[in-house]
């Protein structure tokens, strides 16, 4: 199982595609990856948040659709098995749906490997 969490906004998309190459290339068939990522129309506040982000020392880079982000893990073997955000997470999960507002653009890619 891969789980790659709070990484994919901060780096380019050539770099997303070739972790995403390098995943494909070690995985077992039975293998798992988690990926989570931000989609841009669901960013509250896009350039307050850009700035924000910023002045931490962690420029958004990428940005990708629910669509995009199976296409890219499609094209490294795997297939995507759900995709959720955070206020499906809130509800099948004990927490604050308040709080899973913050995290309104990021979602969570589950996929499993294709046999080759």
């Amino acid at each position: 199982m891969w789980i790659w969490e709070g990484v994919t906004p901060y780096l380019g998309s050539a770099a997303i595609e070739a972790t995403l190459r390098t995943i494909g290339a070690r995985s077992a068939p039975v293998s798992g990856l988690a990926m989570t990522y931000a989609v841009a129309s669901q960013v509250p506040l896009p350039a307050l948040t850009r700035i924000g982000f910023s002045a931490l020392g962690e420029p958004i880079v990428t940005t990708m659709s629910p669509d995009e982000a199976a296409r890219r893990a499609a094209a490294c073997g795997f297939a995507p098995a759900s995709d959720t955000d955070s206020s499906e997470w809130s509800t099948r999960f004990p927490g604050s749906a308040r709080l899973a507002t913050l995290f309104a653009a990021e979602r969570l890619l589950v996929a499993n490997k294709l046999p080759n």
